[in-house]
């Protein structure tokens, strides 16, 4: 639009070295009327087009304030049971796996206590790098409430699932200079057609698995790694 306007000027000037004697750029002539309506139509398409540009660019605004967390810009609960349900009906269809991990924050409130709101917030949002930093381009990862997070990690068996969910684990286990906090997480897996978004939540909250080397219970800073239900299970061999 603004080459348009350029050219339609400098034609003009150009053509006025051929005036007749005396004539002025405001005289009523033909070629006039035809500069200054070309020039007026490129000025209105151009005011149009910024028109368009910002009504996009404020749309992709809008639309990623509505999905993500202002905070800790992972994706709000909303969308990502959207997510889930759209990831369990494809692999509905095509009997794929899907992986979800519910990470939960260790004595979160603490940090908010004893340092401020402030300070809780940037835990927050040192978690969020640290996960993403873990996952891979087509994992998603959703703020779920609070200190609470969810990953969902496509075509990913339990065992992958687990083994991603020990490197968070360990990442945010790491001694740091500021307030920091321990993750729990619950792993668990598509296992049914009948599976539904709350399912994993349901699964995921079952009493935690003790790692290697522990004698007892854990219930900070450990992985709980979901079961199938019972009749789904395979039954003992016996040799």
């Amino acid at each position: 639009m603004l080459f348009g306007c350029t050219v339609i000027q400098l034609l003009r000037r150009v053509t006025s070295f051929h005036l007749p004697a005396g004539a002025d750029f405001l005289d009523a002539a033909p070629y006039q009327l035809i500069y200054l309506t070309s020039y007026t139509f490129f000025i209105l398409l151009l005011s149009i087009s910024m028109v368009l540009m910002a009504s996009d660019r404020l749309r992709t605004e809008l639309e990623h304030l509505a999905t993500h967390d202002s905070l800790t810009n992972a994706l709000t609960r909303r969308h990502m049971d959207e997510t889930c349900a759209e990831e369990l009906e494809r692999c509905r269809r095509h009997g794929h796996s899907m992986a979800l991990l519910m990470m939960d924050l260790d004595h979160f409130k603490q940090v908010n206590d004893t340092y401020g709101h402030q300070a809780g917030d940037q835990v927050l949002i040192n978690l969020v790098a640290k996960v993403n930093a873990v996952l891979r381009q087509p994992d998603h990862l959703g703020r779920y409430g609070g200190e609470e997070f969810v990953a969902l990690l496509p075509e990913t068996s339990l065992e992958e699932a687990v083994s991603v969910a020990e490197r968070i684990r360990a990442v945010c286990a790491l001694p740091e200079l500021g307030p920091s906090c321990t993750v729990s997480i619950g792993v668990t897996t598509r296992q049914q057609d009948s599976d539904t978004v709350d399912t994993p939540d349901r699964a995921c909250r079952r009493r935690p698995v003790p790692r290697q080397g522990q004698r007892t219970q854990p219930d900070r800073n450990c992985l709980i790694r979901s079961q199938p239900p019972q009749h789904l299970r395979k039954p003992p061999t016996f040799s």
